[in-house]
């Protein structure tokens, strides 16, 4: 017993409304955890690049333009750049940006003012060192106050529109903080990347939409066309019945696979992530401790160190 054409104009009239607010809640769910897992991996990368900087030497620095001539400052930025080029080159997947900054700030009677960073001095994005920063978020202030990293963002501020993380670096002894770290990225790019996380929600909500219309095409000819004693015209609520079965697992088993492989792939990362940072670490902290201190008490113990003693020495 077939069904009368305004039966199954209302069963896809009804459908499609399914179809669309299922796909709706399946958008926004698939882009909120691209979102959590963005949000995640920023605090962890930034954590691991700021644990690969010579933290404690920050205090050596008076944060104003006289830093420019302290050699500390130059090693510290020149660390800083690197751990940027790690950032870039390391990252999972999706955090690959364009743009990354890496970049240091204190707060001196209620100001909060730059210090060492990544950004080149010709970039328009750029802080020299002891330039104030007028527009802070809201988020860098709670930094100061629970001493915890934060990501914070999309928010705008004199420089553009960023997604950032804060991370501290505490003095335990005062349980103060002693200078903040920022990551920032490029707020047009984190669109980006939750627009590409949409695709595949929006792709399967299309294809059903599709089939929904194309079965209800199929309805509308078999009606047109009662002569015709093809099987699959006079079954054909049992064949989109079997077409819906065999999509829906096959979307389901897609989405599944997508979400495992996913898992396995950031597992996996996470691993040769801390191991090549850890690497990273220590060869940074071991040049600093060793050979640029050792050298600097080697300059500080002879008032004139010739070719052949720096030679020997490195």
């Amino acid at each position: 017993m077939s069904l009368k054409p305004a039966s199954y104009k209302l069963w896809a009239v009804v459908s499609l409304i399914s179809v669309l607010i299922l796909g709706a809640l399946f958008t926004w769910s698939w882009v909120v955890r691209a979102d959590n897992i963005f949000r995640q991996e920023m605090v962890r990368e930034g954590n691991q690049i700021i644990q690969s900087l010579s933290t404690s030497h920050f205090q050596d620095l008076s944060f104003t333009s006289s830093d420019l001539y302290n050699p500390v400052y130059k090693r510290l930025q020149r660390q800083m750049v690197a751990g940027v080029e790690i950032l870039q080159q390391c990252c999972s997947w999706n955090l690959r940006f364009n743009y990354f900054s890496l970049y240091s700030i204190v707060r001196k009677n209620g100001s909060y003012i730059f210090g060492p960073e990544s950004i080149p001095p010709d970039d328009p994005q750029a802080s020299p060192v002891g330039t104030i920063y007028h527009e802070p978020p809201d988020a860098l202030t709670g930094v100061y106050r629970t001493m915890k990293p934060v990501i914070h963002g999309p928010y705008r501020n004199e420089y553009g529109e960023f997604i950032s993380v804060f991370i501290p670096s505490p003095n335990p002894t005062l349980e103060t903080v002693t200078v903040v770290f920022g990551v920032d990225v490029m707020a047009n790019e984190y669109r980006r990347m939750l627009r590409r996380s949409a695709i595949f929600p929006l792709s399967l909500t299309l294809l059903f939409i599709i089939l929904i219309l194309s079965s209800l095409y199929a309805f509308h000819w078999r009606d047109s066309n009662r002569e015709s004693h093809h099987w699959a015209m006079k079954n054909i609520h049992t064949v989109v019945t079997i077409i819906f079965g065999i999509f829906v697992t096959v979307a389901a088993s897609y989405t599944l696979n997508r979400l495992s492989q996913y898992s396995i792939r950031e597992s996996f990362f996470i691993r040769l992530a801390d191991e090549i940072h850890t690497r990273i670490r220590f060869e940074v902290r071991q040049l600093f401790n060793q050979n640029l201190e050792g050298l600097g008490r080697l300059f500080e113990a002879s008032e004139d160190v010739t070719s052949t003693e720096f030679n020997a020495y490195t």
